[in-house]
């Protein structure tokens, strides 16, 4: 027998129309739900830890990023019924392909952009802003993304292990750089999972966008996962 203990993060009353309104308070939530967590297992090291979660993506990535090497089972959701589904254990889904670009900014700046393709393929207009400035660019991307095409624990570690090869390949071949901008398009696991490869002794800076129809522009705040810095780019 075992006792199952919920950790409740609860950001709902901080949205409104699909928009999260106070990014800053959202993070100070899942920060003090972390530190819970963590004086749990202090007093449970054994004790087994599953995810559920539906929120906006960098406050996904930044917990997987705060539980970090910890073994976490991750749930998704039926979109017709909202019942939470297991992942298969076994199926390798679509080839998760890598572009790089250098760019002709590469002796002049610190910056690198990395996107990830999955649920739908990010637009390059969307992060041009940025990446006009960036010294390369990484996109790994399905042929023909989808929602919920992640089915299985095997692919979602196969997608999580190209992005962590990224991160080490730009430490050892971008060795100046400072800051990593993160744009993601996939379903919460595999956000989840990708957050737990971060290092914060290694790999430099990592901004995670938030993307919402209703912002302007569309990539309206950014968090810092180093430091739970939230970087507004909103207008009022």
């Amino acid at each position: 027998q075992y006792k199952i203990k919920k950790l409740l993060i609860d950001q709902t009353d901080l949205r409104k129309n699909g928009r999260l309104l106070d990014p800053k308070e959202a993070v100070n939530r899942q920060e003090a739900s972390i530190s819970r967590l963590k004086d749990f297992y202090s007093i449970y090291p054994q004790a087994s830890l599953a995810y559920f979660g539906l929120a906006h993506i960098p406050l996904i990535f930044y917990a997987g990023s705060q539980i970090n090497r910890q073994s976490v089972m991750v749930f998704s959701t039926d979109r017709q019924t909202g019942e939470w589904l297991a992942l298969e254990k076994k199926g390798k889904g679509p080839t998760l392909s890598l572009q790089a670009h250098e760019s002709d900014h590469s002796s002049s700046t610190t910056d690198i952009v990395i996107c990830i393709s999955v649920s739908y393929r990010i637009a390059d207009g969307l992060v041009e802003d940025i990446a006009a400035h960036c010294a390369a660019s990484f996109h790994l991307s399905l042929k023909n993304p989808s929602l919920d095409i992640v089915k299985s624990e095997e692919q979602n570690n196969i997608y999580s292990r190209l992005f962590l090869k990224v991160l080490t390949d730009i430490n050892i071949n971008h060795p100046l750089t400072e800051r990593i901008h993160l744009f993601i398009a996939a379903p919460p696991p595999l956000v989840f999972r990708l957050g737990q490869q971060v290092s914060k002794m290694i790999d430099p800076t990592i901004l995670v966008y938030n993307y919402s129809q209703r912002d302007n522009p569309k990539y309206g705040w950014a968090l810092n996962i180093m430091t739970g810095e939230v970087i507004e780019r909103r207008s009022p």
